[in-house]
């Protein structure tokens, strides 16, 4: 039994040191369901937050060859939303972040004349590329927001 655990420590402690090895400037290359779930958990937002399946994120934000993510919408009753993309190289996170910016002048355009209040969320949302991740948030708590993906991404 003592074999077992002296093995299982090693185990984990090799898939520690290892995973630390190959990531690029960030320092940690973090799940995307992780960075999204650090959002919803660190800011309060007004609606609970519904997950996407992942067939249908491409209705809302065109996605970039080979990008995969989570996005989590709110009901419509406010423009709070969560999405974390990871692509393949850093030049598809860029044309990523140029698509959720495309993304929220609609969102904008169609929140403008019904909710214009949430129109201003829209207009201080998070929206960050972080080396080969394209992020969104669009909150009441921006800086809350930034500090998250700060810390997801040291």
């Amino acid at each position: 039994m003592k074999k077992i655990w002296t093995m299982l420590l090693a185990v984990v402690l090799a898939v520690g040191v290892f995973g630390a090895c190959g990531s690029d400037e960030l320092g940690n290359e973090p799940d995307v369901k992780a960075v999204a779930q650090a959002l919803q958990d660190g800011i309060q937002f007004e609606e609970t937050l519904n997950e996407l399946p992942q067939d249908e994120i491409g209705y809302y934000i065109t996605l970039a060859d080979g990008v995969s993510g989570v996005m989590y919408i709110s009901t419509g009753n406010t423009a709070e939303e969560v999405a974390v993309f990871e692509a393949p190289d850093k030049d598809a996170a860029a044309t990523m972040l140029t698509n959720i910016k495309e993304y929220l002048q609609a969102q904008r355009s169609s929140f403008a004349d019904y909710l214009p209040e949430e129109a201003k969320r829209i207009d201080d949302a998070l929206v960050v590329q972080k080396g080969r991740y394209a992020v969104l948030c669009v909150s009441a708590q921006t800086d809350t927001a930034k500090q998250i993906v700060e810390d997801q991404f040291k």
